[in-house]
């Protein structure tokens, strides 16, 4: 898993290998699951064209992947590595739930709000998808006996100073598309430091809710439901200029989050 490859070179070989072409066009696309990705790495495929592969067939929605614990350890135990396993967990959160079935047909009460599951925020220019990242706080190591009953602290750190969307609005607006709408989001500040920002949380003891936020971190929000899988998320109060981050449960999952990170300009 550490050979190097061309950026160019691995599209060019994820293409032959999961874009149909002539007659295998007409036949349907077998989704890419967790066995798949065994295979590849056996086949010592290099990290970066696994991920690609993950990417782009999660894009066509051709993904199938099992994402419990016991899976995401064997996969783990396989080779597979950490970019590899946030690839298949971000995708397994794009899959399309199961439709849940409607009376009589609606018209959206959100006109235009695009298709595809995430976070959006709708701008001037037209609606915007916010970036999704894994928070995944670790257990340093095993615990020593006695059993600690105590939340262990931890910082996670998100990659660069600002979030790629900033916005004007102190009371801004975002949309949730898809099986996540149904989640109990919450609304942090960021800690903005050097060239990066951080997020502090503790981890469980025994028997304990699985992740902690710290409540001056927190900021309320109101969750207002438009459609089965749309919620409309709004602040009830204006925020100070600042990161902060969208954060719900992964579907399946006690200690990993996705969250969706934006900035307050001044």
């Amino acid at each position: 898993m550490n050979s190097i490859l061309h950026p160019f070179s691995a599209r060019l070989a994820i293409c032959f290998l999961l874009c149909p072409v002539g007659l295998r066009a007409q036949t349907t696309e077998k989704p890419l699951s967790n066995e798949d990705i065994v295979n590849m790495l056996k086949g010592e495929l290099p990290e970066s064209a696994i991920v690609l592969a993950i990417e782009l067939a999660s894009r066509r929605g051709a993904t199938q992947f099992d994402t419990t614990p016991s899976a995401l350890i064997e996969s783990r135990n396989q080779g597979a590595t950490g970019r590899a396993l946030e690839a298949i967990l971000l995708a397994r959160q794009a899959e399309p739930a199961p439709p849940r079935p409607r009376k009589q047909p609606q018209i959206s009460a959100i006109p235009g709000l695009p298709s595809s599951s995430g976070v959006y925020y709708q701008s001037a220019q037209g609606w915007i998808a916010l970036r999704a990242t894994l928070l995944w706080p670790q257990q340093r190591g095993i615990w020593p006996l006695p059993i600690q009953l105590r939340y262990q602290e931890r910082v996670i750190r998100l990659a660069d100073f600002w979030a790629p969307l900033q916005v004007s609005e102190r009371r801004p607006t975002f949309y949730v598309r898809g099986s996540y709408a149904g989640q109990k989001w919450k609304l942090l500040r960021l800690t903005q430091k050097r060239d990066q920002r951080e997020l502090r949380v503790w981890i469980e003891p025994l028997f304990a809710p699985p992740i902690r936020f710290r409540p001056t971190d927190l900021r309320e929000v109101e969750f207002t439901e438009v459609e089965p899988d749309v919620v409309i998320l709004h602040p009830n109060l204006e925020f100070e200029p600042g990161e902060y981050l969208l954060v719900a449960p992964l579907r399946g999952q006690r200690r990993i989050f996705v969250g969706y990170d934006f900035g307050v300009a001044k």
